[in-house]
Formats: C-alpha cells, sequence, structure tokens
C-alpha cells in the first residue's frame, strides 16, 4: 500500500458464507479486508499508535451475487462503500506505512487466531 491517499475498488461474488474470508491483505502493512461470517465487510488498519482501527459494515453481501466494494482513505479517514453507498462511519486513522505487497483472496496470518480468516471463496471481477 502506498503512503498517503488510496483508494481500492473490486467487484467480487461471494460463493459461501458463513466462516472470515480474506478479500484483501496487505499484511506487514497492517490493513485487512475481509467478509465476515455473516456477511458484512470488515476494513482493519493500524494506526501509528500501533491500535487498530476498525470500520464495519452494515450491509451482508448476497451469496452468488456480485457486489462492488470500495475501500478508501484520504490521508486522514477509512472509509467502505457497498454497491456505490457509504456502508459504515467512517473511521479516523492517522497514516498509512509505506510501500507493501498487497494481495487478494489469501488467508490474513494473525497473532489472534480467533480472527483468522480463511482464503475467499467466491469470485474478483475486477481490482483498481
Amino acid at each position: 500500500l502506498p503512503p498517503g491517499p488510496l483508494t481500492v475498488h473490486l467487484r467480487i461474488r461471494p460463493n459461501s458464507l458463513g466462516r472470515a474470508q480474506t478479500i484483501l491483505d496487505a499484511n506487514e502493512a497492517m490493513a485487512t479486508m475481509i467478509l465476515l461470517p455473516d456477511g458484512r465487510i470488515r476494513l482493519s488498519r493500524y494506526g501509528r499508535d500501533r491500535q487498530e482501527r476498525v470500520v464495519w459494515g452494515r450491509t451482508p453481501l448476497t451469496l452468488k451475487v456480485w457486489a462492488d466494494l470500495t475501500a478508501s482513505y484520504d490521508g486522514e479517514r477509512m472509509r467502505l462503500f457497498v454497491n456505490g453507498r457509504e456502508d459504515a462511519e467512517p473511521v479516523a486513522v492517522d497514516g498509512l506505512r509505506g510501500d507493501f505487497q498487497t494481495t487478494f483472496g489469501r488467508t490474513a496470518i494473525w497473532a489472534n487466531p480467533e480472527r483468522n480468516a480463511s482464503h475467499f471463496q467466491g469470485d474478483f471481477r475486477f481490482i483498481k
């Protein structure tokens, strides 16, 4: 992830629900987008103080239906959009920490095993 403002837009179609699944992972930069077991999206980022900031989506995705997801960071706040509508309260976070490899659809590796997410089970249409 580059330092500073960033927008990631992707189109996904989940083929299964019921467990956490990684959509986006920039593990060393401590940023993730997870499809939760109930179909909602969880977007997280660690600030410079090493405290996790989380945006909790409100709208559950529908099984086997395409959804447009956009995660944005304007330099001050993280935002989450589902199908073009803001889906959560923006959350303040102080900075992204540099260029790190970002992967899509792979397992997030976290210290807390209760928050581990498996590979994304579904399809990606495009990623910008």
